[in-house]
C-alpha cells in the first residue's frame, strides 16, 4: 500500500505541483464565489452547483461540488499521466499542462466576481 501511495503522489513532481496549483485555483474560486454570492445581487449561474446549494447551502454546496470536481479531475489526469508513463508515450500535451490550463481558467472565472462588486 505504501508503494502505491508513493507512486501516485511522488512519481511525477511536475504533476504534483500542477495538482496543487489546480487545488489552489479552486480554493480561490470558492472564496471569490461565496463572497460574490453573499455581497452582490448575483447568484450562481451553474445549474449543477445550484442543485448542490439547494441541498447544502451556499458554502456547503459549493464546497461539495469543488471537492468532487477536484477529485475527479486530478484522479483522471493522474490516470492519464500513468498511462503515458507506462506506455512510454511522448505527447505534446501532458496531464500537467491540462491541470495548469484548468487552474488558469478556474482562477479567471472566480476573478470575474470582482467586476460585479
Amino acid at each position: 500500500m505504501k508503494k502505491i501511495i508513493k507512486r501516485i503522489l511522488f512519481s511525477n513532481p511536475d504533476f504534483t505541483m500542477a495538482s496543487l496549483t489546480y487545488i489552489a485555483a479552486n480554493i480561490t474560486d470558492y472564496l471569490f464565489t461565496v463572497a460574490g454570492i453573499r455581497t452582490t445581487a448575483y447568484g450562481e449561474g451553474n445549474p449543477i452547483i445550484q442543485v448542490y446549494m439547494r441541498y447544502f447551502g451556499v458554502e456547503g454546496g459549493l464546497l461539495c461540488y469543488k471537492l468532487l470536481l477536484c477529485t475527479a479531475i486530478i484522479f483522471g489526469m493522474k490516470a492519464l499521466d500513468l498511462i503515458y508513463k507506462e506506455r512510454g508515450l511522448k505527447v505534446s500535451i501532458s496531464a500537467e499542462h491540462i491541470l495548469y490550463g484548468g487552474a488558469i481558467l478556474t482562477t479567471s472565472g472566480g476573478a470575474l466576481w470582482m467586476f460585479s462588486w
